[in-house]
């Protein structure tokens, strides 16, 4: 699955080094929420990792080494923020344009077209215009539109940010869909930590250096925290250099009783090793 390793991003020429030495790995056929305090390089992150950003360090999909972002071409789609498809299409014609520019064989975008209109319960607006569309049906069809070309794994650049509670979790029953029904990988930049409960696999970022990933029960005992709600409270209590070694000692095996607690004894994060064992099994994804 797609990873980086020692990953930075430095804004020229003032040389302001914006990801810092970033190193993460995400959970194939599962749902990846990337989170963190507004400003602190979440998107940074992936945009570096798909090769839209100019980045020192290593990135890697499936174990293959990833120089630029050609190299993700048909295994992996971005889904930005806010739809992209024109205004005075329908979504029917929205999604048939897209089929035109992947999919050669008419008889498999026929397939196709249904069943990203399923997917993303959009069949009864196909002659609706995106003009016309609301909000969470805007963020559902830029899904669509990502799924075309069918990819293995989708990054989607907090596409449940500004949305009402229902739409978001439209938005999340999607995905988590595409995720049981199609083994699909979703690496989900968020902002609401109410609904961390629906993910797999968390990567909390802060000040440009991604400092834990792990389950949602395993980063409530890393942080010494009762809850999601209370991590950035935690996270501004000690400077970046604390979590960073933090995170260090623990990747290195450095057993958690030795590192500095947050709130009472850590206990070691085995999530890493869980998903070796993962990878193991079943091979590079």
């Amino acid at each position: 699955m797609l990873a980086c390793k020692d990953l930075s991003v430095v804004i020229q020429p003032s040389g302001t080094r914006i990801l810092d030495g970033a190193t993460a790995r995400f959970m194939p056929k599962a749902l990846n929420a990337v989170i963190g305090p507004s400003g602190c390089g979440k998107t940074t992150l992936v945009k570096a990792m798909l090769g839209i950003l100019d980045s020192e360090g290593t990135i890697s999909y499936a174990d293959q080494p990833v120089k630029k972002s050609a190299d993700l071409q048909g295994k992996l789609s971005f889904a930005p923020q806010f739809s992209i498809a024109h205004e005075r299409l329908t979504v029917e014609e929205a999604l048939r344009y897209a089929l035109d520019l992947c999919v050669r064989e008419s008889a498999t975008k026929e397939v196709r077209l249904g069943e990203i209109l399923d997917r993303i319960g959009l069949a009864e607006h196909t002659d609706k215009r995106v003009s016309d569309l609301s909000g969470g049906q805007l963020r559902r069809l830029g899904l669509g539109l990502e799924l075309v070309g069918d990819p293995q794994c989708m990054v989607c650049d907090e596409v449940t940010s500004g949305l009402d509670p229902r739409s978001e979790d439209q938005i999340l029953a999607v995905l988590r869909r595409l995720r049981d029904e199609r083994e699909k990988t979703f690496i989900c930049i968020i902002h609401n930590l109410a609904k961390l409960d629906v993910f797999d696999w968390i990567t909390v970022v802060y000040e440009g250096v991604v400092v834990f990933q792990g389950s949602l029960d395993a980063m409530n005992a890393y942080f010494g925290i009762p809850d999601a709600l209370h991590l950035y409270d935690r996270l501004n209590e000690h400077p970046i250099d604390y979590w960073r070694e933090r995170r260090e000692a623990a990747g290195a095996g450095v057993p958690m009783e030795s590192v500095p607690a947050v709130v009472g004894p850590a206990a070691a994060i085995t999530d890493l090793a869980d998903l070796d064992a993962l990878e193991a099994a079943h091979g590079p994804f």
